[in-house]
């Protein structure tokens, strides 16, 4: 078994080790899919914990031998993140349970986020409170991201959660166990919000805002996020 725990949340060690056990008999579901997340009350910390599925025999290997599992990158990457200062949920811990040096359990726990939406609630809802406004702050976000180098790819509509602050709006990634830091061209940059989902006028929008944070050309923007969104969902 490999555990790393930071030591900020020693306090939930005795959890973090028995997780195999403690997972399937408590804490709340929360998603329920390919993995699971279950929400913890842990000695005055709110946490989440993701379960991941069991790779296939492949990646068993892979992951076992070769390379960081899931559940590591989700520690490793939210930990650099939060050095860059781009918020995502605190991590906490992960957990691995290897079999004949082939990977099987996985887990990762991160701090839970509250009073939050997702940028896909805004993109759903053509009335949604403050929406030019959040629009425009997401596409500055966007920029922020690439200029600090960051590559998300499942940046998804899904992935960006939400808290209102005042007047203003701070975004944060989840999902974040597929992720480079490195130097993006224009191509990258605009290539990685072909995901988000959204219609073709949110799109513009966000592709419009995008050229103002980054001094480019609108119509530029606006043309290669259509095409690269037309490239992406008719794959």
């Amino acid at each position: 078994m490999t555990v790393k725990l930071d030591p900020a949340y020693s306090q939930l060690s005795q959890f973090v080790e028995n997780v195999r056990g403690e997972f399937p008999k408590s804490g709340t579901v929360i998603y329920q899919g390919r993995n699971t997340l279950k929400a913890f009350q842990l000695d005055g910390v709110s946490c989440v914990v993701k379960a991941f599925k069991v790779p296939h025999f492949i990646n068993q290997v892979s992951y076992g031998l070769f390379r960081h599992s899931k559940a590591a990158r989700s520690y490793i990457y939210s930990k650099k993140l939060v050095e860059l200062g781009i918020s995502t949920p605190r991590p906490i811990a992960y957990v691995e349970y290897r079999q004949f040096g082939l990977l099987k359990d996985s887990y990762y726990f991160s701090e839970q986020l509250h009073d939050f939406f997702e940028i896909r609630d805004v993109f759903a809802d053509p009335q949604f409170d403050d929406r030019e406004n959040i629009l425009r702050s997401f596409a500055g976000f966007c920029h922020e991201l690439h200029s600090m180098d960051v590559l998300h790819y499942d940046f998804s509509s899904g992935n960006i959660l939400i808290q209102k602050s005042g007047g203003s709006y701070r975004f944060s990634l989840v999902d974040v166990n597929r992720m480079e830091f490195v130097p993006l061209n224009m191509d990258q940059r605009i290539r990685s919000m072909a995901k988000l989902g959204s219609k073709e006028a949110d799109s513009d929008t966000v592709a419009r805002y995008y050229a103002e944070a980054a001094n480019l050309d609108e119509s530029w923007c606006v043309d290669r996020l259509r095409a690269a969104r037309e490239a992406h969902w008719n794959k």
